[in-house]
């Protein structure tokens, strides 16, 4: 549709409003936990987890909580008739302290990969760093007011990419 209709682009229904991605990606987060929870819940090892499986559990429930977290951040802070810049910090910063336990996480990931029984490879130690790296950038950026929301939606989608690679590995992995 040209734009000389006199209708904008979200009238026409070919963008969504950011409201709706917010809670397109809510969904979406809590999809990923409970996919990840129905999956250790039949692993059917009485939860007994080796250290480099219990990282992967971690993590796609730390990102999706995150996730949905920011994600229901945001919507009460719109409720609230916050403007949207500041909804938006506020959702960058539930959402990275929500993401905070992977600050931890990654380092051990690092040692416990050279373990002898564990299945991981290099590139994806490079991978799920860089990736925590720019979602830490990308919130921080947000909730300190620097950012807004293209950059907070980003960093939910590679929160939601992590947490589905994570997921696939502890699935396909023998470990």
């Amino acid at each position: 549709m040209s734009a000389g209709c006199g209708r904008s682009r979200y009238a026409a229904g070919l963008m969504t409003s950011f409201q709706e991605t917010v809670e397109l990606y809510s969904e979406l987060s809590l999809a990923l936990a409970g996919f990840a929870g129905v999956a250790s819940a039949f692993a059917g090892r009485e939860r007994a987890f080796r250290p480099i499986e219990r990282m992967r559990l971690v993590g796609v429930v730390t990102l999706s909580a995150s996730v949905l977290g920011g994600c229901l951040a945001y919507l009460a802070a719109s409720i609230a008739l916050l403007p949207s810049g500041r909804a938006e910090a506020v959702a960058g910063l539930v959402s990275l302290v929500l993401l905070s336990p992977l600050f931890r996480v990654i380092p051990r990931l690092w040692i416990r990969a050279r373990d002898p029984d564990a299945n991981v490879d290099s590139w994806s130690l490079y991978l799920v760093t860089t990736l925590t790296i720019a979602e830490t950038l990308l919130h921080s950026s947000v909730g300190l007011g620097y950012g807004n929301g293209w950059q907070l939606a980003l960093a939910f989608a590679f929160q939601l990419l992590q947490g589905l690679w994570l997921f696939f590995l502890l699935l396909t992995r023998q470990n």
